[in-house]
């Protein structure tokens, strides 16, 4: 099987650190230098193919699941460092095992470097191509970075192997692989089919409050009335973007609704621009109340 990622241009004979281009910093942080994995960027064109029998992987041992369970540990708490030393040296022992590539590919999604996790989940599927969450992080990697036709393609492969399996946090497979075909469908413009999809998905187990942006952005592109009210739920969701929110309460009917929303944001955002941009919403909310003390307030905190 071959899937064409999207990178036609890419140099077969070129080389990548898995983690970053410098062995010893990771976008501004301070790396072991011993951590290197070569990518020859030439797999890109047959991601999905399968090893051959003769190169059957050995399963890892009792001791390395437990360096992999602590690795992905570090992972989970947000220590890169750790994670990657770790995984470093895992790496080197054991290049083909799908568990430690999965790993690997997401901590360099962890540390934004995109590329390296495409690499690493299709070196993850070449090893193990019946491994569906594997597939379903390659498709979630290729949407973020544009490259929508492998990312269906990965999806697709969701399809054909989960049936009605779950996923660890009992979502069925089958609704997040849908999810990733309607978040493709978004970035190309095509809202009715993004909705299809997005219902699809929620049919298929996938929870209303993961969905509720990408449907709410398919709802106001097709001019529904819904789309306030999903809108709402997303920006009630920890670590909700500030557009989700400053669209969320510009849809609001209600202005105390628009004002409790962008209250509740502005306490916990910390960014200087993203600040103003709420307090600037809230004001205006404020004024159409006739509240002029409430505005001068939320003026003077972007003043």
């Amino acid at each position: 099987m071959n899937v064409d990622t999207g990178r036609g241009s890419d140099k077969g004979g070129e080389s990548i650190a898995a983690f970053n281009r410098s062995p010893t910093c990771v976008h501004g942080r301070q790396t072991r230098p011993g951590f290197m994995l070569k990518c020859d960027m030439g797999w890109l064109d047959r991601i999905a193919s399968k090893i051959s029998a003769e190169l059957s992987v050995p399963t890892l041992s009792e001791d390395e699941r437990a360096q992999l369970a602590l690795a992905l540990g570090y992972l989970d708490r947000g220590d890169l460092l750790e994670a990657e030393a770790r995984l470093g040296q895992l790496l080197s022992e054991r290049p083909r095992d799908a568990d430690v590539l999965m790993a690997a590919g997401r901590l360099a999604w962890a540390q934004n470097d995109l590329e390296a996790a495409v690499v690493l989940h299709g070196r993850a599927v070449d090893s193990a191509p019946e491994t569906i969450k594997a597939w379903l992080s390659l498709s979630e990697v290729l949407v973020l970075l544009g490259r929508y036709q492998p990312a269906l393609d990965a999806a697709r492969k969701v399809l054909a192997l989960a049936d009605n399996m779950m996923s660890e946090d009992g979502t069925p497979w089958r609704g997040q692989a849908l999810w990733l075909q309607a978040r493709v469908a978004l970035a190309q413009d095509r809202a009715h089919d993004a909705r299809r999809l997005l219902d699809e998905a929620r049919a298929h187990g996938v929870a209303d409050v993961a969905v509720a942006g990408d449907l709410a952005r398919a709802l106001f592109a097709l001019d529904a009335k819904e789309a306030a009210s999903w809108f709402l739920l997303a920006a009630k969701q920890p670590g909700a973007s500030v557009d989700v929110v400053l669209q969320a309460a510009r849809l609001q009917s209600d202005p105390r609704v628009a004002i409790d929303t962008l209250q509740s944001s502005i306490e916990s955002t910390k960014a200087s621009q993203d600040l103003l941009r709420l307090h600037a919403c809230l004001a205006s909310k404020f004024a159409s109340q006739g509240d002029d003390a409430a505005v001068a307030h939320s003026l003077s905190a972007v003043s």
